[in-house]
């Protein structure tokens, strides 16, 4: 029953880390086609006000596209020539006048269960994980390292506490044909 109620722990923990790894898909999605969006509104009120003058509703529309990606990932927003050029909180551009930036999740190098958050510069891809910050995608990603791996990792200390003791106090008796006791937990490196 004690082992049984550590496996289900640690997969209700797991379950945890595949729905950030889903959700964090399927906001870099989101973020893609906001910064898309974004580009898409520099362009054409770029050609808007060289012919017209101000395009209010062009700039409404590009206010809110920016507004919602504020809600996914923390950004700063400067405007340069008429455009907004957005980037991310640590220095990273996500758009530049007509052009973007996408954002992808990968199976981290270091522990395959775990998606890490790269930006896809054309040539070249930088784990920018670990320097994400603000927004869903932030708040996600903070979650995961302040809380869920630390929670993980004791539930695997004391699990594996738990057995050493267990099994050592098991080896001290003597059943009833003079035999040491056996463990009763395996070890996770016989495994």
């Amino acid at each position: 029953a004690l082992s049984k109620r550590f496996n289900t722990i640690a997969a209700q923990l797991n379950q945890q880390n595949t729905n950030i790894n889903g959700n964090l898909s399927s906001m870099a999605t989101q973020v893609n086609n906001l910064t898309a969006t974004i580009a898409n509104y520099n362009d054409q009120i770029s050609r808007v006000s060289s012919l017209q003058g101000s395009p209010n509703d062009l700039l409404d529309k590009r206010n809110e596209a920016v507004r919602q990606l504020s809600n996914l990932v923390g950004v700063d927003v400067v405007e340069r020539e008429g455009n907004l050029d957005v980037y991310l909180k640590n220095g990273q551009s996500l758009v530049l006048g007509k052009t973007t930036n996408t954002l992808e999740t990968v199976n981290s190098p270091t522990d395959p269960t775990r998606s890490n958050l790269v930006l896809n510069r054309g040539t070249t891809k930088i784990d920018i994980t670990n320097s994400v910050s603000g927004g869903e995608i932030g708040g996600l990603i903070t979650y995961r390292n302040d809380v869920l791996e630390p929670a993980l990792n004791e539930l695997g200390r004391v699990a594996l506490v738990v057995a050493d003791r267990i099994n050592s106090q098991l080896a001290q008796g003597i059943d009833k044909n003079g035999d040491f006791g056996a463990t009763l937990f395996n070890d996770i490196n016989n495994a």
